[in-house]
């Protein structure tokens, strides 16, 4: 939790790296990706030279049932949580203002402490975590709505990454050994292998060592700080909460991460066969691209990136997903197509966009691919909708559309006047009604 303008440099960091893997990727015209655009190493660490009067408070700290900042803050306004939620277990009501919020070391020891004791908030933290798909923890954005419409068999969540890593390094270990497994020339797949080479293990180890062990947290951290930016230090009460909700999160992640071994860590030191043989697999093939890759990422985010992209060429669904391996896998038809890209744009509710919406969605039926309606209907008919870029706008604000436009129920309404759908038309519009009806959109 820093202060403002460690955010703010933060923030500055993130956009310069972005900037700098663009200029690289255009360099070396590779499909090998900023999957997780990770930062300098900057977990939460309690301080040695924390005050004799911290300490003590930290002490009175433990013995309560809430997570309560160590110092005297005016108390803000309450919200109204839910019963058992993250926010009334661990107390996010009494928090200070996270905007204004200066003395980080004190509420960083706080969190390292009384959130090993507060098993209430411990508990709504595990249940809230397990559910988080670590590709949509940073919210809603363009490069990975896929995982947000497209319903999978076994979804990606850190209690699938959690679950059991030791068993997922062996069966890595066991694919990497099968010839078959490898798919080495770059352009190869074979979706059949999917359950022989274990892709789904490969992806839950690629994750497991991106946030345990290669700072995964840190561009969720530069993304805060440049909400904070965008905000201009005026936020709602629902926004500051929201953001100390993240912060639990991150808390949550860390203590995870210290329940497994370190030999866990894919490191040349400690598998060098294994790290070789990755290393052969997804390394460039010019000196010039290899050097310009291992400045941009680092040799273990290249190595995690080859294990994500090989679990994709076999099969693996929720590798197929990322935004940067989605050529691989069964989605890849889909996920390529026009009606995609403009499917994920957040425009306005029109009647030529639902029905497009719809014809995609009943030929997908067709080859078993299950959507999410629920968050279509929340991703089609609630704004902002966007007419540039999502990038752009995020960029600037002031781009965002204000003008009126309709609403889902008034473009529904309109559906059910015409003469010219066809019956399975008609029986998406009243499956789409009902959704938003249920949903009070």
């Amino acid at each position: 939790m820093r202060s403002r303008s460690k955010r703010l440099n933060t923030s500055t960091s993130a956009k310069r790296w972005y900037c700098s893997g663009g200029i690289g990727l255009g360099l070396v015209a590779i499909v090998v990706v900023l999957i997780i655009t990770l930062q300098p190493n900057d977990r939460m660490v309690a301080r040695e030279n924390i005050q004799a009067n911290s300490v003590q408070n930290a002490d009175i700290s433990r013995s309560l049932n809430t997570v309560k900042p160590l110092v005297s803050v005016e108390t803000l306004p309450t919200l109204n949580f839910q019963l058992s939620s993250v926010e009334e277990a661990c107390g996010v009501n009494e928090f200070p203002a996270y905007w204004n919020y200066e003395d980080e070391d004190m509420f960083e020891f706080s969190f390292s402490t009384v959130l090993k004791e507060n098993e209430e908030c411990w508990n709504a933290l595990e249940r809230h975590g397990k559910t988080i798909n670590p590709y949509l923890w940073n919210g809603d954005t363009l490069n990975n709505r896929s995982f947000a419409f497209v319903v999978l068999d076994n979804p990606l969540t850190f209690g699938r990454i959690f679950a059991n890593p030791d068993g997922d390094l062996a069966k890595v270990r066991e694919a990497l050994a099968r010839p078959e497994c490898l798919l080495e020339h770059g352009t190869e797949v074979n979706w059949q292998l999917k359950n022989d080479c274990h892709a789904e293990a490969l992806m839950n180890y690629a994750l497991f060592n991106r946030y345990c062990y290669n700072d995964g947290l840190s561009y969720r951290r530069a993304t805060r700080a440049d909400q904070m930016y965008q905000t201009n230090n005026n936020p709602t009460l629902e926004q500051d909460r929201l953001l100390w909700k993240q912060e639990l999160e991150d808390a949550w992640i860390q203590r995870k991460c210290e329940e497994f071994a370190p030999e866990l860590k894919l490191t040349r030191e400690q598998y060098p066969q294994l790290t070789s043989l990755l290393w052969k697999i997804g390394k460039p093939k010019t000196s010039l691209e290899t050097g310009t890759m291992l400045y941009l990422l680092g040799e273990q985010t290249m190595l995690l990136n080859t294990i994500i992209e090989l679990a994709a060429r076999l099969g693996g669904d929720a590798a197929g997903l990322t935004s940067h391996f989605e050529k691989y896998g069964r989605y890849s038809g889909l996920l390529l197509s026009p009606s995609w890209m403009e499917l994920q744009r957040k425009q306005k509710p029109s009647q030529d966009r639902l029905l497009q919406t719809f014809r995609m969605l009943a030929m997908l039926e067709q080859i078993q691919v299950e959507f999410d309606w629920k968050w279509l209907a929340k991703h089609l008919c609630t704004p902002p909708y966007h007419d540039f870029s999502d990038w752009v706008i995020e960029a600037n604000p002031e781009l965002e559309n204000t003008t009126k436009f309709k609403s889902c129920r008034t473009v529904i309404d309109e559906l059910y006047t015409r003469n010219d759908l066809e019956k399975f038309m008609l029986e998406k519009v009243d499956q789409f009604a009902n959704i938003v009806l249920e949903l009070e959109i």
